[in-house]
């Protein structure tokens, strides 16, 4: 809730900037707004790649060729083509719909990463075998991390839908749950009861480590905020969504159950405000009512919803009309809070043994 207690700014807006796909009638704004920032990402993102390749040259002047010199370079030539493959489909397409990857497709997904990680042919004798299982070794995890952070970095530059909208996010995202799985795999193959403890320090990490990214990234689709204007009073299920990159404004979304404001509390201690708290009345679809309470950074929890007080109307001295309330819905969240859970409780392992 702002300081100021004024309501959020829900009216529609545009942005012209993100997310234009190429077409006949905006080819022309789209090569001089656009094109730019999305070669600029793909293309340092390339060319970070490129230095690595040319840590493979053999000159005694190379600072990083002993750490490089083991991966093999078709690891590389992977990677690269991958991130080329994205950089032509920023071009072509533009932005990719995160939308593209709700539910059913990210399971899909993800259980093709999960087949492709545990199909993964280990035959040292193999070139093209031992360049994939490359990505599991601890070169090849610091690769893949190395070109996370670098890729991070950069699309932190920009807003967050149009890092996140740019076809080498996923690629990134995807190379990196790659390493960490091979990784997993790699350990619980070669597993040994002299060092029972190291290794099950190490697989509850990286396993931790792997569910919170996954989570965080296949279920983003999944993953929405709604706005709702809740008048006091005045049961209402209908709310309102932002639009991917806010082009076209606001969309109109119905909830499984309808919200009634029943009362608004500013709660006051020596003339200071110290708390915002709405009493709110929950009606599913059976007509079965639950009287809540929410309050700042106090949200409530409804049938898979979590329900956040915004903001409040100061229009009138001394009344107030309605409310704000967030509502968000975030399916993959406990998923993710296990991998976290996992990660730390990893981490506290290795503290201790060491």
């Amino acid at each position: 809730m702002s300081d100021t207690g004024e309501t959020p700014a829900l009216t529609p807006h545009t942005n012209k900037f993100y997310g234009a796909p190429v077409c006949s009638d905006n080819f022309l704004s789209y090569l001089i707004s656009v094109l730019p920032a999305q070669l600029f990402i793909s293309s340092i993102c390339i060319l970070y790649l490129l230095l690595c390749l040319g840590s493979l040259v053999k000159l005694s002047t190379c600072p990083i060729k002993i750490f490089f010199v083991s991966l093999r370079s078709i690891m590389y030539a992977i990677a690269i083509i991958l991130l080329g493959i994205a950089m032509v489909l920023q071009v072509l397409v533009g932005n990719i719909s995160i939308r593209l990857f709700a539910m059913p497709m990210n399971i899909i997904l993800l259980i093709g990463l999960l087949c492709a990680i545990g199909f993964t042919p280990s035959d040292p004798k193999n070139k093209v075998s031992k360049a994939f299982t490359d990505y599991g070794t601890r070169q090849g995890a610091v690769f893949c991390f190395a070109l996370g952070v670098a890729a991070m970095l950069l699309l932190a530059l920009l807003p967050q839908y149009y890092a996140t909208a740019n076809w080498t996010f996923p690629v990134v995202i995807i190379l990196l749950l790659y390493s960490l799985g091979l990784a997993i795999r790699r350990r619980l193959l070669t597993f040994c009861i002299g060092h029972q403890r190291r290794n099950i320090a190490f697989l509850i990490t990286h396993t931790g480590l792997f569910l919170a990214l996954a989570a965080g990234c296949f279920g983003a689709a999944d993953s929405y905020t709604l706005h709702q204007l809740s008048y006091i009073g005045q049961p209402s299920a209908e709310a309102v969504q932002e639009t991917e990159n806010n082009a076209t404004g606001l969309a109109a979304y119905t909830l499984p159950f309808s919200i009634t404001t029943d009362d608004f509390i500013i709660e006051t201690e020596d003339g200071e405000t110290t708390a915002y708290k709405a009493i709110l009345t929950l009606t599913n679809a059976d007509s079965v009512s639950t009287v809540v309470t929410t309050a700042t950074n106090r949200p409530v929890y409804y049938h898979g919803y979590h329900i956040y007080l915004s903001s409040y109307d100061r229009q009138l001295a001394g009344q107030t009309a309605y409310v704000v309330l967030d509502i968000t819905k975030q399916p993959w969240q406990w998923l993710m809070l296990t991998g976290i859970l996992l990660l730390l409780f990893g981490l506290c392992t290795y503290i201790l043994k060491e």
